[in-house]
């Protein structure tokens, strides 16, 4: 075994035998804040779009040419985001992203005309579209096998509740003049400054530095770490425990990506980052355009999505208590999109307007479940070499199917009603989980051993 392999080894045993306490907790949630940029943009633009475009005097569909063109811009950043993670860092990349999203979310709130708001949205777009596959990369590598799953979707169930939170700021402030939606980018701008000083104690991944070859700093982070654990828990730590799996070490590489496991891996992922994604922002992000293209004002389009974001956070947190159970990563998107397609089938089978608001609230939950279990699950199947990379790439697919949702779903609603968009959800569903059976269960494993054992 080499030096490097020798090293690995050792942070991984370190990593595993880390108890959950105040330190890692706080260390978790400050990185994992990230997340709530995401849900910011998704949400906000659903609600912002409509009202940006009767300021700027552009149709509906130019409206939502600023989602999606916000979405384009994800793509880019994540394509190469996951790269630059790989190469310079989880850290820098994550507070570099924080700085350009932040000033760029601020600058669109002074937006002149609708040219410039088109070109800020790409650009605030493409700084976010780094910061997830990084953070899902991040998060994964710090956290002991045992209890990844669970508190990474602890996380997602606290940071879910930003959903209706923003839609019902958006009712409160959209309303007060015809202008009054600049005022949520102001409020995105002014999140990020806390958030970044928070993020300057984060530490950088010890798994990603061992794996640089960056041995001192991989146990000065380690030995951090375990003091402030210590710490926490008024002991001293129990010794590592022996980890038998010998660490893969590859190139960092875009071309890793594509080739031998990896390559099999990537050609099944795709097409689940892809359609799980394009769902999530069906329901999100286009049915607020979608019901406004259909004669419904900007405001009980924010309702909707008032309801739709109150059952996608109160549905969160059932993936708390299933994913790091036997049931795992695969079996808790199992059960979101059977729970999903029975609620889409009872508005199909009963189209009132109260049952789409409930079929909508328990949908929009399910989808947000299915997307999160995706966040977690792809980034856990690859090697520490090119994760980030890995993630970034399949994170570009994701964003691709979410650019598209908003015009399929125009098209799909006004062609075939809100009949034919839930009829194409689950067709969307059945995909992805057959697609789901081609890769790896995760639960309980230490990520090198996801690696090693996969069947794939």
């Amino acid at each position: 075994m080499s030096e490097k392999e020798e090293i690995l080894q050792e942070i991984i045993a370190r990593i595993e035998r880390l108890p959950i306490t105040r330190y890692i907790w706080a260390t978790f949630l400050i990185a994992a804040f990230g997340y709530f940029f995401d849900f910011f943009e998704v949400s906000m633009m659903g609600a912002v779009a409509p009202a940006a475009a009767k300021t700027f005097r552009v149709s509906t569909a130019e409206g939502a040419l600023l989602i999606t063109i916000t979405l384009l811009g994800m793509l880019v950043g994540a394509a190469i985001g996951g790269y630059l993670a790989d190469k310079y860092g989880r850290k820098r990349m994550f507070m570099i992203t924080l700085i350009g999203w932040g000033s760029l979310s601020l600058i669109t709130a002074a937006s002149p005309n609708y040219v410039i708001m088109f070109i800020l949205r790409f650009l605030t777009g493409l700084f976010l579209g780094i910061e997830i596959p990084t953070l899902d990369s991040y998060l994964n590598e710090i956290l002991p096998s045992k209890m990844r799953g669970k508190y990474f979707q602890v996380v997602f169930a606290i940071f879910e509740w930003y959903v209706p939170v923003i839609f019902a700021l958006g009712l409160i402030i959209i309303p007060l003049s015809p202008e009054a939606w600049r005022y949520m980018f102001i409020i995105g701008g002014i999140t990020a400054i806390p958030l970044w000083l928070a993020r300057t104690i984060l530490p950088e991944s010890p798994r990603w530095l061992a794996v640089k070859g960056k041995t001192e700093d991989a146990k000065r982070v380690m030995n951090n770490i375990e003091k402030h654990v210590e710490a926490n828990i008024g002991k001293k730590l129990s010794p590592p425990p022996t980890v038998t799996v010998k660490p893969y070490i590859s190139r960092s590489n875009v071309s890793e990506v594509f080739k031998g496991r990896n390559g099999r891996l990537t050609a099944f992922w795709l097409p689940i980052y892809f359609l799980s994604f394009f769902g999530w922002y069906f329901f999100i992000t286009a049915l607020p355009s979608i019901l406004v293209a259909r004669g419904f004002t900007i405001i009980h389009s924010l309702y909707f999505g008032l309801a739709s974001g109150i059952g996608a956070a109160a549905l969160a947190l059932p993936p708390v208590f299933t994913i790091d159970t036997k049931i795992g990563r695969r079996g808790t998107m199992i059960y979101s999109i059977i729970i999903m397609i029975v609620s889409a089938a009872a508005y199909i089978l009963f189209p009132t307007n109260f049952v789409l608001i409930i079929a909508g609230a328990i949908i929009s939950g399910m989808v947000t479940i299915w997307a999160d279990v995706v966040h977690q699950w792809g980034p856990e199947t690859y090697n520490n070499e090119i994760r980030a990379t890995a993630t970034g790439i399949n994170y570009a697919a994701a964003r691709a199917g979410a650019a598209l949702a908003p015009y399929i779903g125009v098209v799909i609603a006004y062609n075939y009603g809100l009949t034919g968009v839930y009829i194409t959800g689950i067709a969307v569903a059945l995909i992805t989980l057959a697609l789901s059976f081609a890769v790896p269960e995760t639960r309980h494993r230490i990520l090198e051993e996801i690696y090693a054992k996969r069947a794939v």
